[in-house]
């Protein structure tokens, strides 16, 4: 079953705007500007790193259940995080690694109000 079926199982979920544009599902081989830019990993990927659930049904229940985080709270600062999981978030942010793009975008969509 590839990633375009499993993408209507969710079409009735809820969404806020931040989170209907999240990305959940890789980039398609096909667009030839995804090559030349930098990596840019799905939430999934992110989650998985963090040892989360990460279907997107998890991913979003997560965002909703831990949002919104205080404007002054750096992502990797909140409380709900482990100790590991605050690390890679740090340091891939430190290091602005090929995951920042998407550490920003959960950064984002925790700081959202819902």
């Amino acid at each position: 079953m590839g990633a375009n079926t499993d993408a209507h199982k969710f079409a009735d979920v809820p969404r806020t705007p931040v989170q209907a544009s999240i990305q959940l599902a890789p980039h398609s081989a096909a667009n030839p500007q995804v090559a030349m830019e930098k990596s840019v990993h799905p939430f999934s990927e992110l989650f998985a790193q963090l040892g989360l659930p990460a279907d997107e049904a998890s991913i979003r229940q997560f965002i909703a259940q831990h949002s919104p985080l205080p404007d002054a709270m750096r992502l990797e600062e909140a409380p709900f995080w482990s100790p590991s999981q605050a690390a890679l978030l740090r340091e891939e942010r430190i290091d602005d690694a090929d995951w920042i793009v998407t550490i920003d975008q959960l950064n984002i969509a925790l700081h959202a109000t819902p």
